[in-house]
């Protein structure tokens, strides 16, 4: 009679925890997803890469890529048309963010399957304030756009 008990106090150490998971505050996880306005998913960019991967890509620019710098801040974003990988946010060349598209996929939070959406944005991004400047042409160059 004593395994019932055992696996009764071993449930209800697991389900104090937060079910499994190691966040807290209200998310779902340690990967701290949400969904915001607009049906955004977002989470860490640690649990981003670890689940979705690519995220040591380097700067890079294809025919359907628009690059925009911002200078003040030391953040390149190269913004591709289509499904996919939609936005990359690259400093001094090192990925450190990126939005993802689907066209009829969803992306979901990697320990809560219920978290989903057809968007998925992690890591760092330009601030409101940081002023943009548009590239003519979309290169790979370290050099921030004039």
């Amino acid at each position: 009679m004593r395994l019932p008990v055992v696996w009764f106090i071993a449930f209800a150490v697991w389900a104090a925890s937060g079910w499994g998971c190691s966040g807290g505050g209200g998310t779902s996880d340690g990967c701290d997803c949400r969904i915001e306005n607009g049906g955004m998913l977002t989470m860490t960019w640690e649990c981003f890469c670890g689940y979705y991967g690519g995220c040591n890509d380097s700067l890079s620019c294809d025919g359907t890529s628009e690059r925009t710098d911002y200078p003040a801040c030391g953040l390149t974003v190269v913004d591709r048309l289509g499904f996919g990988i939609h936005s990359s946010v690259y400093e001094a060349g090192t990925l450190v963010g990126r939005t993802l598209l689907g066209d009829s996929s969803v992306y979901s939070c990697p320990n809560n399957a219920a978290l989903a959406a057809p968007m998925v944005r992690a890591g760092r991004a330009p601030a409101p304030d940081c002023a943009a400047v548009a590239c003519s042409a979309c290169t790979t160059s370290l050099s921030a756009c004039q």
